[in-house]
């Protein structure tokens, strides 16, 4: 009966009614975002060219004339540097490490700008490839051309990248999907947090001796921890509603939170017992929260 009640007088207060709002705000000020950033954009780049050759001439003009692209002499987004032997390794095929790139800001939409410079230059160098057995051959045989283009390292690294002159890993074919982290961060938060209210809640009680008479009357502290949990996950559920139909919600995101949820209630279910104030449970829980914020951004970006 107890648990029957509190649910029901939850369900039925203004904090459903903030949740749902605070979903469907979250969900018109996100698209906006979203928008904005998968505008296209131009970027200002400079090429610098080591080699000198003739090939990594008719490369940098090619490259500086790509869509989207403002070739500039200073302050460039992203700077390309044809290394020393470009011409000789590009006409091999060697691919690995063939171009240094320096991105000076975070600019979203680089990392497609990177990727087409990669795609042109293998393409330049099937053209030249094909040309120059075009000249010398009667007949191609494609079916042995192709498996000649296998082994050519098109697997390899084709941009050495800095950010800020710091060197990190990243591939040609993988740019960071803002949205998602950010999804993925206001997720967490406000399952943790829906969390931590409810163990706050006991906490408040049960120094105001309230939860003693509660218990008096014939309900098991467990049964009142239970109530908690379990109007944490329906207030969540609750918020995550209206994103169904809205919002494209990744499943490994849905993992990440789930994960972090029940491990953070397993948290607040001890720190409930052993913190003495409010106060303290409010600290430690919301250290706890950003604790697990990170881990979770960590978790999601490597897996």
């Amino acid at each position: 009966m107890y648990s029957l009640i509190r649910i029901k007088n939850e369900l039925l207060s203004k904090s459903v009614f903030v949740l749902i709002l605070l979903s469907l705000l979250f969900i018109f000020v996100f698209n906006i975002f979203d928008k904005s950033i998968s505008a296209p954009s131009k970027f200002k780049i400079k090429i610098s060219d080591d080699d000198k050759s003739m090939i990594s001439r008719k490369e940098m003009e090619s490259l500086s004339e790509l869509d989207n692209i403002v070739a500039v002499s200073e302050d460039a987004d992203i700077e390309y540097i044809m290394k020393k032997d470009f011409g000789k390794k590009f006409l091999q095929g060697n691919f690995d490490g063939l171009i240094q790139v320096k991105r000076n800001n975070f600019k979203v939409g680089a990392g497609l700008i990177n990727d087409r410079i990669a795609t042109k230059l293998v393409s330049d160098y099937i053209y030249f490839n094909l040309y120059d057995r075009v000249k010398v051959e009667e007949e191609i045989d494609f079916e042995e051309y192709e498996k000649s283009l296998v082994k050519t390292k098109f697997v390899n690294q084709i941009l050495d990248i800095n950010v800020n002159d710091r060197k990190i890993a990243e591939s040609i074919n993988k740019g960071i999907d803002y949205s998602s982290y950010i999804i993925l961060a206001f997720l967490m938060v406000i399952s943790l947090q829906l969390g931590n209210i409810g163990f706050l809640y006991i906490k408040t009680i049960r120094n105001k001796g309230v939860l003693n008479r509660i218990m008096l009357s014939g309900v098991k502290e467990r049964v009142i921890q239970g109530t908690e949990i379990m109007l944490a996950i329906l207030k969540y559920l609750i918020f995550l509603f209206p994103m169904f139909f809205f919002m494209e919600i990744k499943l490994k995101q849905y993992v990440v939170v789930a994960f972090f949820f029940f491990i953070n209630l397993l948290a607040s279910y001890f720190l409930e017992k052993l913190s003495k104030t409010e106060e303290a449970f409010k600290f430690i829980t919301n250290s706890l929260m950003i604790l697990f914020l990170f881990i979770g951004m960590m978790i999601y970006f490597y897996f």
